[in-house]
Order: C-alpha cells, then sequence, then structure tokens
C-alpha cells in the first residue's frame, strides 16, 4: 500500500537526517562531553608540566639553589589555587572537577613559563 512506504520512506529520511546530523555536529558534541574535557585538560596540564620540568632540569645547580624556595613557594600557591594533582583522583571527585584542576594546574604552568621568559603570552599583542 502506498501509505505504509510512505511512511517507511519518512522514517528513513528521518533516520537519515538524524544521522547526517550526528555526524556533522559529532566533535562539537564530544567537545562538550565531560570525559572529553578531562583527557584534553590531563593532556594539556602534561605538555605545560614537562615544558617547565624540562627547563628545570636544564638548570646548572647553583641556579637551581638560587631558585628554588621561589619554586617551592610558586607550586605551593599553584595548589592552593587549584588543587594539588597529587590528591586530584584520591577524592571522589567527578570527572568535570577533576578536568577543572587540571585545567587551572596548566593556566598557571603556562603562566609560569612566561614569567620565566620560556614562551610568549598569547594573550599580549
Amino acid at each position: 500500500t502506498p501509505s505504509n512506504s510512505s511512511a517507511a520512506s519518512d522514517v528513513y529520511k528521518r533516520q537519515l537526517y538524524g544521522l547526517a546530523w550526528l555526524q556533522e555536529n559529532a566533535a562539537r558534541l564530544e567537545e562538550q562531553s565531560p570525559r572529553f574535557k578531562y583527557i584534553k585538560a590531563i593532556v594539556e596540564f602534561t605538555e605545560a608540566d614537562s615544558a617547565l620540568n624540562t627547563y628545570w632540569s636544564s638548570l646548572p645547580d647553583y641556579i637551581k639553589g638560587q631558585m628554588k624556595e621561589d619554586a617551592r613557594q610558586w607550586i605551593k600557591n599553584k595548589n592552593k589555587q587549584c588543587g594539588a594533582i597529587e590528591t586530584v583522583a584520591s577524592k571522589n571527585r567527578s570527572m568535570e572537577d577533576q578536568a577543572k584542576i587540571y585545567t587551572c594546574q596548566q593556566q598557571m604552568t603556562r603562566e609560569r613559563l612566561v614569567q620565566l621568559g620560556l614562551t610568549e603570552n598569547k594573550d599580549k599583542k
């Protein structure tokens, strides 16, 4: 019967539209997911932290000695403001809260790299 094939055709069209819409918007939807934000935050923090650690390990011991107290104070302030990475998973925090800690840590680490003259401040023109 024509009405059955028409109804089936409409269902098929809606399914095709839904798949096309999902494919078109998948990246945007994925970026909004807590898991995506969590993984992205960890990756970005790890990159910034690695750059800072590479810089620190390249310094001569006498420079490290001069900077050690300032570095300890900076780490203490960063952990106080953001939450410590070492404890991020130990308390029952949501993935979203964990991502916020990693993001804050990453932002402060990038600011530190700018302070040390290792990267340029992207906000300044």
